[in-house]
């Protein structure tokens, strides 16, 4: 049972990590373009909005 309770906060760490990664890559997007300052073409950002998406539903889904 103790294992298994340090495995949860183990896990619930790692997503917190990940989740803080996530908003700050959401944050500098934002203030890049804001700024005008984003030149990056379409598919990068399907591809950032895919991974922020899949991202999500994992988190969800944990």
């Amino acid at each position: 049972m103790e294992s298994s309770l340090r495995e949860f906060k183990r896990v619930i760490g790692d997503l917190k990590a990940k989740a803080k990664l996530v908003d700050d890559l959401v944050n500098q997007v934002i203030e890049a373009m804001i700024d005008n300052d984003l030149n990056i073409d379409e598919q990068t950002i399907v591809l950032i909005d895919e991974a922020i998406s899949a991202f999500t539903q994992a988190l969800n889904g944990a």
